[in-house]
This record gives C-alpha cells, structure tokens and sequence, in this order.
C-alpha cells in the first residue's frame, strides 16, 4: 500500500474531506488530492503532523511494506491484519476478550451481544468501511459508497493534473488539469494557444464554451467562429452571427442560410436592408425563386443580363461608402 492510499484511508476513517484536512495542515487542497494521488510527497514536518493527527507511526506512513499501525493511543489498542493485542495480551481472529470497557477511537464496541469469551466468531461492531478493501467479520461488506468512490478514484488517476517541465515564454509546453494554462492546455477551464475544455479559451479553442482566434464549440465566440451557437467575424453554426455569417439561422452583414437576415441575405427565406436571395425574398432588390418582395426591385426566377446591370447600378445608388467592401462582394456574384 502506497503513501496516498494509506493517508486516503486515514482520513476517510477520521471523517475528514481534503478541504478539512488542507486546513488543518495549512496546505491546499490540490497539495492533499496530490498526495493522495503519489504525484507529490509531504515535508517531513507534515508527516509528523499527520503521524500525531492520525495517531500512526511515521514507519507506518513511510513504508509501502509496512500494512499495520498503531490504531487508538488512548486505549493502548494495537492491531494488525492478523493479532490483536490489548493490555499486554493477544487476540485472535476468533478469540476476543471482553475487558468491560469501548475502545473509542478503534471503531469497536465491546458489548455482550458482539464480544464475550464465550464467543469464538464475534462481530466487529462497524463491518462497513468506504475507503478500503477490508470489512471484518464472518462475511465482508462493500456498500454502495465503496463501488462510487472506486470509481472516481480511478477517475481522478486518469484525469490528474499533469504539466510539462519544459516552457515557453513561461508558459508550460502542455498542461493537463481541472484549470489548465498551457502552450497546450486541456482542462475542463483551459487557456492556452491550443485549448480543449470545457471552457477553453486561445488562439485555437475546443470546447462547450470557446473563445479565440479559431474556435469550435457549442457556444463558439471569436474571429472565426464554428459552432451550435456562433459569434464573430466569420461564424458558422445553426444559429451564426457575424460580418459574415452562415448558419440554419443566420444575421450578419451578409448571411447565408436557412433563414437568413442582414443587409444583404442569401436563403430559404432571405430578408435582406439592401439586397435577397433566396426561395422567399424581401429587400430593396428581392431576387426570388417562389416569391419577392422588394421596394425598388424585384424579379422572380432568373435575371437577365440587363437586368443583372440594373441590379448593380441600383446597389451602387443606394449602398453607403462604409458597405462598398460588402456590396462589391455581392456584385461579384451576380
């Protein structure tokens, strides 16, 4: 049994959460989960913190082959897997004495239903522990507790946090944690130039909620942006919004898509300020294929080159300066 299972034992059997126990030895909480997990060991004035708290040998603490410790100061009880000893004398795993007396910190209690000498198969009073592999008694007994602390135990391993040594403009090459920041960051929050997360925010983002230069998430918010739900210069996803947006539901400068909104539209049913495209459109210049509806143009099925002309001609009349860039995009196909 390694160090982080044996102090994962000792505080479980104390009742202590990490939090508690990071207070009272004045570390974090991520310092205990480390040491726990053996990614980290305690100073040595830790150790000895631990030792008195848990009323423990340091041999106990240090020694992967050392199995037993000193369990219960106050009443002289000692125990290994095998003997048992209380006030000088030995107990089998089927002899118990009643001296008259409860171990208090030992979790047993002597009592005539459970111990008497007459008794050659006694009952340990607590048979149940969540964080351990050892229930005494005739039979073992696991709870449910056991089966979903094994669980996240083995998450945690899987997920624990991992950083490179080696940085870059003081930034680790990669890091892998719940908050990771890193050159390569995943985590479930994650800052990096490439970030996976959760949230993840970089140059290049992954993640349920994305923010960057390039972003791909379900809530994606950058220069170009991919995504359930997007937002920025170039955004595409079912619902996009964007100088340039494309999307099942799209507004933006020019939009493209399913229903699509902006000053020029192009879509299943397009409304567009200056210009739409689309099976229903509705403009100033309404381009349709069943219906448009525009107030100085509009023409349903195909233009011809003269009226591809007037088109034109009508954009650069009625389409403001700061827009050129946009109106000769949409000139250029026509």
């Amino acid at each position: 049994m390694t160090l982080g299972n044996k102090l994962s034992r000792l505080r479980k059997e104390n009742n202590y959460t990490q939090e508690q126990l990071a207070e009272i030895l004045g570390v974090s909480r991520q310092s205990i989960s480390k040491w726990e997990s053996d990614i980290s060991y305690p100073e040595t004035d830790k150790l000895i913190h631990l030792s008195n708290l848990f009323e423990c040998s340091l041999d106990y603490l240090m020694k992967d082959t050392v199995e037993s410790y000193e369990y219960g100061k106050k009443s002289g009880f000692y125990y290994s897997d095998s003997n048992y000893a209380n006030l000088g004398s030995e107990y089998s795993d089927s002899n118990y004495a009643n001296v008259g007396s409860k171990y208090s910190d030992s979790n047993y209690a002597n009592s005539d239903p459970n111990y008497s000498d007459a008794y050659s198969n006694a009952y340990y009073a607590k048979t149940d522990y969540s964080d351990s592999d050892y229930s005494y008694g005739k039979s073992k007994k696991y709870s449910q507790l056991d089966v979903l602390d094994s669980g996240l135990n083995i998450v945690k391993e899987h997920l624990r946090e991992r950083k490179s040594k080696k940085t870059f403009c003081g930034l680790p090459l990669w890091h892998i944690g719940r908050n990771a920041k890193g050159i390569i960051a995943i985590g479930l929050n994650a800052k990096g130039v490439l970030a996976i997360g959760m949230k993840a925010t970089g140059i290049i983002s992954l993640g349920m909620l994305s923010m960057g230069i390039i972003s791909l998430g379900m809530l994606s918010i950058s220069l170009i942006a991919l995504g359930m739900m997007s937002l920025g210069v170039l955004a595409v996803g079912c619902f996009a919004v964007g100088i340039f947006s494309v999307g099942a539901i799209s507004a933006g400068i020019i939009a493209l898509g399913g229903v699509s909104v902006g000053k020029f539209a192009v879509g299943g049913v397009a409304i567009g300020k200056y210009l739409a495209y689309g099976g229903d459109a509705k403009a100033m210049i309404a381009i349709g294929n069943t219906k448009a509806t525009g107030s100085v143009f509009e023409k349903i099925g195909s233009l011809s080159k003269e009226e591809v002309a007037n088109v034109k001609h009508l954009l650069d009349v009625n389409v403001p300066g700061y827009l050129a860039w946009a109106k000769n995009i949409v000139k250029a196909f026509l």
